[in-house]
């Protein structure tokens, strides 16, 4: 049997209190931190009860609060429950384009970052493709520097 996949993750130190954090370092209360750094603000919760989190989104907190990422966050990893999804993601198409506008790039350019094809890309633009898989959508968020729930909608399966 094969051992279910182990993913590297971040955890927040349980020395620092998130909300004081943001309310001391930025003019910023919570939802609007979340906004300026691209992270959906459910996802600053999940840190704020020290909850694992993808290295990605800690490296956004980090910056977004000026200090090094291993200053605020240890390492840590989870075991993915199941090899299958359990999720379908669901792109949101007018978020996608404006992340791709204000990083100056196209969809030929991220489909290229990302390692797929850029047909691939316009069908979930489009709306013909309903659902990414869980690898592609991690790769794509990923690349973009951005976190998974500004680009997607979940649903359950």
């Amino acid at each position: 049997m094969r051992r279910k996949p182990i993913i590297p993750m971040m955890r927040l130190k349980n020395s620092f209190d998130l909300k004081k954090l943001i309310y001391e370092n930025t003019p910023y209360g919570l939802c609007s931190f979340a906004e300026v750094i691209g992270v959906n603000p459910m996802t600053l919760v999940k840190i704020s009860k020290h909850q694992p989190v993808r290295i990605c989104t800690a490296r956004l907190v980090a910056k977004g609060l000026g200090q090094r990422i291993d200053f605020l966050f240890d390492q840590c990893s989870i075991q993915q429950k199941t090899w299958g999804n359990r999720f379908g993601y669901r792109m949101k198409p007018e978020v996608f384009r404006k992340v791709l506008a204000d990083k100056q790039l196209s969809i030929q350019d991220v489909a290229e970052m990302c390692g797929m094809h850029y047909a691939t890309l316009y069908s979930h633009l489009k709306g013909t493709n309903k659902s990414m898989s869980f690898s592609k959508a991690v790769i794509l968020a990923d690349n973009l520097n951005v976190d998974i729930g500004l680009l997607f909608d979940f649903s359950q399966y």
